[in-house]
């Protein structure tokens, strides 16, 4: 695993987390909601490019 996946993995997971604990609020902030799962998508989005294999050149 690389510096940047175990990074990145990292980052998700702390993502994951503040989404869970403003989901958990008792008042949401739609906001920071909607920003939340644009990062953590952005995020794995990226993972799915490093961790996926190469294509074969022709």
């Amino acid at each position: 695993m690389t510096y940047e996946i175990f990074r990145l993995l990292n980052r998700h997971r702390q993502l994951d987390d503040a989404l869970r604990t403003e989901q958990q609020r008792r008042l949401p902030h739609i906001w920071r909601l909607q920003r939340l799962r644009r990062l953590k998508h952005a995020v794995k989005e990226r993972l799915n490019r490093l961790m996926a294999p190469p294509l074969a050149s022709i």
